[in-house]
């Protein structure tokens, strides 16, 4: 499995986890808890629409940038075969250089999840600068790496 792959359920975590926090509505949170979750465009939505979340966009902008790219490599996608083959052989092809910027981008992404849970034992409503600090690094990062946003070769 590529690390990738493992990138998205930890940004989707993250931003459910938010979503719970800041966003959802208590019919929602009752659908939670009966197994019903809500589409990730529905969250990105009800975040945009948060306290506090509207002026930096971080939600609707990070969702644009990379999710169909992290969908990819979770599901088998055209991202995900290109990085197991070259011109020479099927193999693993993840450049080494790769791996600090995503370590990076998880610990935005967990930092942002812990100051939300430091919120939730507070009962804070708003989202607070922090987090939203955490996600525009986090956002820094997509928008520079290759192995999140980049297609693959021959697909466009």
């Amino acid at each position: 499995m590529q690390c990738n792959a493992l990138v998205r359920s930890v940004y989707e975590a993250c931003f459910r986890g938010l979503w719970v926090n800041y966003a959802a509505e208590e019919h929602q949170l009752v659908g939670m808890r009966q197994g019903v979750s809500p589409k990730f465009e529905t969250i990105v939505k009800q975040l945009h629409r948060a306290p506090g979340a509207a002026p930096s966009g971080v939600f609707a902008q990070s969702k644009a940038l990379a999710w169909d790219a992290l969908c990819d490599y979770s599901h088998g996608g055209g991202r995900q075969l290109a990085r197991w083959q070259n011109e020479e052989e099927i193999g693993p092809s993840h450049p080494d250089h790769e791996i600090p910027g995503l370590l990076r981008l998880l610990v935005h992404f967990a930092s942002a999840s812990s100051l939300g849970m430091h919120d939730a034992a507070d009962s804070v409503g708003t989202l607070k600068s922090e987090i939203l600090d955490e996600l525009q690094k986090a956002l820094a990062l997509i928008e520079r790496s290759t192995s999140v946003t980049s297609r693959p070769h021959g697909t466009g």
